[in-house]
């Protein structure tokens, strides 16, 4: 009977050991970018090695290191006369998707190919301000970090 309590307790510690791993390895937290002249912020992971705030303070490269991948998240004043992604998108037979962002705002996702890589971009607008997350990856890179770079627009949001 003592060896059956043991065992069950032994297999008891186990499972909650297992459970706080797993718990502990989906909660790594993200690191956030946070703008402060336009008032977004951008989740990232924390293995990615961000660059330097841009001159003017409208944004940052997400990922420095790689020639092959440019992921840059931006914003500025729109002006739809000027200056229109979604014309451009379709000019160059781009898909463009509406998904919702995590804060549950709807924003348009621009996908297609430029030469040998991959245009993943995240358009925002909002009060006259149009927020961007552009990716131009290599087809490798994004194969295999597709989910990531979805997780990374979605998180866009507005302070």
């Amino acid at each position: 009977m003592l060896k059956k309590l043991f065992s069950l307790i032994f297999i008891f510690t186990l499972l909650v050991a297992c459970s706080e791993n797993e718990i502990q390895s989906k909660s790594i937290e993200w690191e956030k970018y946070i703008n402060s002249k336009y008032g977004f912020s951008v989740n990232y992971p924390p293995e990615w090695t961000i660059g330097e705030e841009s001159d003017n303070e409208d944004g940052i490269n997400l990922y420095v290191g790689n020639p092959d991948v440019h992921i840059l998240t931006y914003a500025s004043y729109y002006m739809e006369d000027i200056s229109n992604p979604y014309e451009n998108a379709e000019n160059n037979g781009f898909d463009i998707q509406r998904i919702t962002l995590d804060n549950d705002k709807s924003a348009e996702l621009i996908i297609g190919n430029i030469d040998e890589k991959v245009h993943y971009e995240l358009v925002f607008i909002e009060n006259d301000i149009i927020y961007n997350v552009n990716a131009e990856v290599s087809k490798s890179f994004f194969e295999k970090n597709e989910a990531i770079l979805l997780k990374v627009v979605k998180s866009l949001d507005t302070l």
